[in-house]
């Protein structure tokens, strides 16, 4: 999928019959992907902050609804090294990591 040139939050829903991902991993940093990847992932589901967060602002208000109400956990990575993301890519690619879907009604 090319983010910039489709909605990724609507695909990612489409793709999951509208219940969103488990999990949603942004590694950018930006804006727009930290949202991206808040509302496309389910209830009850974690979204992984990785990517850089200098001097990024984000309102925590217009995410009441789709984080406090769908019971999300946001969680933020730092003190990751670029050994530590080469690794787990690694490890994916690998297929060392169980990426396979969970059930939705968690």
């Amino acid at each position: 999928m090319n983010a910039g040139a489709q909605d990724a939050v609507a695909a990612l829903r489409e793709v999951t019959g509208d219940n969103g991902v488990d999990v949603a991993i942004e590694i950018v940093g930006v804006a727009k992907t930290i949202e991206d990847a808040i509302y496309s992932t389910r209830r009850g589901g974690v979204t992984l902050l990785i990517g850089a967060l200098g001097g990024i602002s984000l309102s925590f208000p217009d995410y009441y609804r789709d984080v406090i109400q769908r019971e999300m956990d946001i969680r933020p990575c730092f003190g990751k090294t670029q050994a530590d993301f080469a690794k787990a890519v690694g490890l994916a690619a690998a297929g060392t990591l169980d990426l396979a879907p969970r059930s939705a009604t968690r």
